[in-house]
């Protein structure tokens, strides 16, 4: 398989040409026997090879494993993306390889470098599929025999790579770079993994494991030590008869728990890992039981306290009575009662009553205040009637007062309601008949010809508001203040300014307006005098009554409230007083009933209790240390038999349970000894485990010597056969012939080391004395003899990037001569695609090469978007 074209367009040094949809072309590259790429350095030759892996394989190593950069450098260079100072645009990186079976690869990225954080990029096949770097991995072994990456070592030979077996300073290294170099990484690896100083690794890691095996054995002999000493016999033995008691201890939980003394546990044995958890929830259950225990202990003794404490309360409420008969007559008693009786109903009717009135007080006066409007001139019927509501209150308030010897302030006999309504009806109906003469007064003014008709109703209707006022200071109309003078009536000028114009020269007219002045002035004083005499004294009578009436109830409540207090105390203490009796009087009949048909008398009974009494003090003070005793009502609570028996139960239950916890607590091996024996049977499976670790690493400790001889012994015939034997590599070499005496190179493997010697004389290593050109020669000649020597290997081109620099003349007619012999070999089926900065070399390489078939790529010069290039088949210029 070999690579047909090669598209680029925004890789490193190449922009977009102006043609191609800004690709740069390389085809032919199949058909041609040799390409040739020249041109000056820093063109593009290198940036080809460098597209085609990139494109390949999404890397260049030849960039990304060098060390004078380092990553943080790598990261802010933007050395994948064509960069141009003149050209400003967002570009894509885009290369295409297409191979002579009509597959390919296209890979696209936007980044600028592969090492900047979130690179990606994408690969399509030629039908523009997207596929993933395995997929081309896979399509390329199975066309050529080896992975993507692996062909740029076998095919490309660059300024750098693939010299690195050479070049290096350890021959040891060498070794490994050559089997790297023909895909035979894996041995070198295998070599390596098994040598002593790994074995000495494996050897420190079965000391570490034998180690820990010793300590678990140890342990596990401890575990056994303690059974032995505490005679418990096997762990088996222990298990089970641990497990019984466990069985025991659960039955009497379960039984406890019906009781409510405490909830439910689930005990365990199946294992040594539950067992000691079971011992645990019985260590634990134990401290709870300890506490209920002595919870249940102060409550049967609180309440035999509280039940002490009760029947000596009984005893001193008989002594208390046994006083009261002693001392108190049962019929005085009884008649005081019934006289506390009487006084507490008169005192709770005197409440009732006092009660009531305030009430109805608070009703009478509470009458709703009148409101007052300005637009009246008289008395309404109305009011007429809201003021003998008023007066009725009031005479109300004064019955209820005259009780307390209350007199209201209200003299009411020196305003007479009906007079002064009869007054204000006489006074509205002599308004109503002036108010008529006006109205027919204007009409006749405006039957009068003179100003026009809405010019004189305007002015009359103004006259009329000026003759309602008291005094002005500007017209209404206007503002205007013309008509004012300090000593006349503002007023009355106004006026005659409105009379005169409205007569406009009619004497008759203005006879009638001033008529009309004066009529509409004598309404006016006449209103003003019914608001002063009738309708102000109306409202100074109504304010008078509101203020009397609220005084009145407020007078009457305060003293209701005095005698209800009063009667209240009073109530009060006699019914302190009755209960006293009452309670004398049944505690007496009580005593009199309990002892009527005893023989004993008074002062016996009253002994023998006495006794029985201090007693109980003595108990109470030596048991509780009680010393001083008070009658408690609520000692009666929780004191009988039926509260005491249910605790009782409880506490022989629990002291049961824990005489069975004692009995499992001698099994018990310690807080200390208590997890190396709840982790016996996981030492055990781990000692199992670490025994069979142990045999495994012993085994592997001698498989890895067996596997590091044999893999040496297939290291060196390998390396053997296809280098150290290699007639391939000599005979390339000879073409060349780079140096006059030594003439033959022989790679010697010894003792795991690459040498390169002289075949002359094997104590020569020429890699000692060559120059940079001969070193060269000598790691073309290595290249080109393994390249050519591998079989199964179907990539039918070879890639050189420079091989001639530093090469003098003879040298590089030599390797052209090589290139023309291996074209000519009938078992070389390969092509060369050769780049070069020397134009001479070129150039002789074209003539002596006229005979195959080649095409040549010019790089002629560079501009902004990159390289121009001239393509030899074709005159054509590819800009």
């Amino acid at each position: 398989m070999k690579i047909a074209k090669v598209y680029i367009k925004n890789f490193r040094g190449y922009g977009e040409c102006n043609i191609n949809n800004g690709m740069y072309m390389f085809e032919q590259l199949d058909s041609s026997e040799v390409v040739i790429l020249s041109g000056y350095n820093g063109f593009g030759k290198t940036g080809f090879f460098e597209a085609i892996e990139w494109c390949i394989t999404g890397k260049i190593k030849g960039l990304q494993e060098i060390d004078i950069y380092d990553k943080n450098t790598m990261k802010k260079s933007p050395y994948l993306k064509f960069q141009s100072t003149n050209v400003i645009k967002e570009r894509e990186v885009m290369v295409s390889v297409i191979f002579d079976n009509d597959w390919g690869i296209t890979r696209k990225t936007f980044c600028n470098s592969l090492d900047e954080n979130g690179y990606n990029d994408t690969a399509m096949d030629i039908n523009g599929h997207i596929i993933s770097q395995t997929l081309i991995d896979e399509k390329i072994l199975q066309c050529v025999g080896q992975l993507s990456e692996q062909i740029f070592k076998l095919s490309f030979n660059g300024q750098s790579r693939n010299t690195d077996f050479v070049k290096s300073t350890k021959a040891k290294n060498r070794t490994s770079a050559l089997l790297e170099f023909m895909g035979l990484k894996l041995i070198d690896d295998i070599v390596k993994e098994s040598d002593s100083q790994k074995r000495r690794k494996l050897k420190s890691k079965y000391t570490q494991v034998n180690k820990q095996l010793q300590t678990v054995i140890e342990e596990i002999k401890k575990i056994d030590l303690i059974f032995k000493n505490n005679k418990w016999g096997s762990i088996e033995t222990y298990s089970e008869l641990v497990g019984e008691l466990l069985e025991n201890i659960s039955s009497l939980f379960y039984e406890m728990n019906l009781f409510g003394i405490c909830e439910q546990i689930e005990l365990s044995y199946d294992d040594m890992n539950k067992l000691m958890d079971s011992l645990d929830v019985v260590r634990i259950q134990k401290e709870k039981l300890v506490r209920k225990n002595v919870s249940i202990e102060n409550n049967i003794a609180d309440i035999v306290k509280r039940r002490l404490q009760k029947e000596w309360n009984q005893i001193q409420q008989l002594l208390n009575s046994a006083q009261l008969v002693k001392k108190l007559n049962l019929k005085d008693l009884e008649y005081d009662k019934e006289r506390l009786s009487i006084l507490q109903d008169i005192y709770r009717k005197s409440i009732d009553e006092l009660q009531e009135i305030k009430q109805n007080s608070h009703l009478v006066a509470s009458i709703s205040s009148i409101l007052k409007s300005d637009n009246i001139i008289g008395i309404t019927k109305e009011e007429k009637e809201y003021y003998k509501t008023y007066i009725n209150a009031y005479n109300t308030l004064q019955i209820i007062g005259e009780k307390f010897a209350l007199i209201g302030n209200y003299e009411n006999v020196k305003y007479d309601i009906d007079r002064e309504f009869g007054r204000a009806k006489k006074y509205e109906s002599y308004i109503k008949k002036i108010e008529n003469v006006i109205s027919m007064q204007k009409q006749q003014i405006n039957e009068i010809e003179g100003v026009y008709a809405e010019q004189k109703n305007l002015l009359i209707q103004v006259q009329s508001f000026v003759n309602e006022q008291d005094e002005i200071s500007s017209c209404p109309v206007c503002g205007g203040v013309e008509f004012i003078n300090e000593k006349k009536n503002g007023k009355d000028e106004l006026l005659k300014l409105i009379s005169t114009k409205i007569a406009d020269g009619n004497s008759a007219l203005k006879e009638k307006n001033d008529k009309l002045i004066i009529l509409e002035e004598r309404l006016k004083k006449i209103r003003e005098k019914v608001r002063l005499y009738i309708r102000t004294n109306y409202y100074t009578n109504m304010n008078m009554l509101e203020t009397e009436l609220s005084r009145m109830n407020d007078c009457i409540s305060k003293e209701c409230d005095s005698r209800i207090s009063c009667n209240e105390q009073s109530f009060g203490k006699c019914g302190t007083r009755l209960t006293i009796i009452s309670s004398q009087i049944d505690k007496i009949q009580n005593f009199n009933n309990k002892y009527q048909s005893c023989n004993l008398n008074i002062e016996e009974i009253i002994l023998k209790k006495e006794s029985q009494k201090s007693k109980i003090e003595e108990f109470l003070r030596i048991k509780f240390n009680i010393f001083e005793l008070q009658n408690y009502n609520e000692l009666g609570e929780k004191t009988n038999d039926e509260h005491i028996r249910p605790l009782l139960r409880k506490k022989n239950m629990i002291i049961k349970a824990m005489d069975a916890l004692d009995n499992i607590v001698q099994y018990d091996v310690g807080i200390e000894n208590r997890n190396l024996l709840r982790q016996y049977e996981a030492k055990c499976e781990y000692r199992n485990q670490l025994e069979a670790q142990v045999s495994l690493f012993e085994e592997a400790i001698d498989f890895r010597s067996i596997i590091n001889e044999k893999s040496k012994i297939l290291e060196y015939n390998l390396l053997k056969t296809l280098v150290e034997n290699n007639k391939v590599i000599n005979w390339v070499y000879n073409k060349i012939n780079p140096h006059p005496y030594f003439r033959e190179v022989s790679l010697k493997i010894i003792n795991e080391e690459t040498g390169i010697l002289s075949a002359e004389d094997n104590n020569i290593y020429l890699d000692h004395i060559f120059s940079e050109a001969q070193m060269n020669v000598l790691s073309l000649s290595i290249f080109l003899g393994l390249i050519l020597s591998i079989k199964n290997y179907n990539f039918g081109q070879i890639y050189l990037d420079d091989p001639v620099q530093s090469l003098d003349d003879i040298n590089v007619i030599s390797f052209i001569d090589l290139i023309r012999a291996l074209l000519k070999a009938d078992k070389v089926h390969k092509s060369y695609i050769i780049s070069t900065h020397d134009h001479n070399f070129s150039k002789l390489l074209k003539i002596k090469l006229r005979n195959y078939r080649f095409v040549e790529y010019k790089f002629v010069s560079y501009g902004e978007e990159g390289p121009r290039i001239k393509k030899n088949i074709s005159s054509d210029i590819i800009v």
